[in-house]
Parts: C-alpha cells; structure tokens; sequence
C-alpha cells in the first residue's frame, strides 16, 4: 500500500466517523423533540380527561380572563349571535354555574 492509498483510507474513516457523529447528533435531537411532543400529548389528554369528568370542567378551573374556558367559549358564541338570554342559557347547561359564579 503506498502513501496514496493510505491517506485516502484515512481520510474515507475521518469523513465516516463525522457522518456518525452527525447521525448520532440528529438522533438525540429528534429523541428530545419526541419527547417533548409526547410530555404536551400527555398534558393536553390530563387536562381533557379532568375536564370531561363526573365533576364537569368547572372542577379544574382553567380559566380566561377570570371566566372558565367553555363558558368562554360559549360566551363568544352568543356574543356572535347578540342573544344575552341563550347565553345565560348555554352558561347553564354547560358550565353548571350560574352565570354571576363564573
């Protein structure tokens, strides 16, 4: 083997050590974002599974602006539609609280 050849062979198992390196690097960052993406899965599923108990939303109080987050929701709604009364309405069945408790 000359001195060509040599180098060569050196330079294929430096260019293949950083494609491992590389590879390695890219695998530990989409591990991180996956990881990452399956904590917020598992927030959203705890914070949906709370919400739609027996106790209905108003037992986890998530709220916007001191109002929780479906009458919110709702609110908006009937804002929409100017109908103050199938607001109350909607409050109601929804929420389970009176208008003036949420």
């Amino acid at each position: 083997m000359n001195k060509q050849e040599h180098s060569t062979i050196k330079a294929i198992k430096a260019a293949n050590e950083i494609k491992v390196q590389n590879l390695i690097e890219q695998m530990t960052i989409r591990a991180n974002l996956d990881a990452r993406k399956q904590a917020k899965l598992e927030e959203d599923n705890t914070y949906l599974g709370t919400r739609f108990s027996k106790e209905g939303h108003g037992a986890i109080r998530k709220t916007y602006n001191g109002v929780c987050r479906e009458c919110h929701r709702i609110q908006n709604l009937a804002y929409r539609a100017r109908n103050k009364a199938e607001l109350a309405e909607l409050r109601a069945i929804v929420c389970g609280r009176e208008a003036a408790d949420c």
